[in-house]
């Protein structure tokens, strides 16, 4: 996953998990709650990781697997929750993949074609 990835990961999840909170009508839900906590700390790594100019630098590897090591808690207990199964978080960490306008209208062309 790039940087910018893993930023658009943690920002889906700040905006979810609350949302979720509601849903699911909970008053308070520690293990949730903790994940909120989480992300200003993710963000941070991610900052430092992204500091050398390089996202693959092998200065940062210590920093990268730490990130990762927290994302797989917080989808672990995503998942726990039931707020999310394991094939939506494998869709959330793929990446984004832009066809662009050109490819759909040949596309689209090729298909009227006989």
């Amino acid at each position: 996953m790039t940087i910018d990835k893993c930023r658009e990961v943690l920002d889906r999840y700040e905006r979810e998990i609350p949302d979720a909170v509601k849903r699911l009508r909970r008053q308070h839900d520690p293990a949730l709650e903790h994940l909120l906590t989480m992300i200003p700390k993710m963000r941070t790594m991610l900052d430092e990781i992204g500091a050398t100019g390089n996202q693959y630098a092998a200065v940062n590897v210590e920093r990268t697997e730490k990130f990762m090591r927290w994302l797989g808690f917080m989808q672990g207990v995503l998942y726990s929750e039931g707020l999310f199964t394991v094939l939506e978080m494998r869709d959330h960490n793929r990446p984004t993949i832009s066809l662009g306008q050109d490819w759909v209208t040949r596309m689209t062309s090729e298909d009227d074609e006989p």
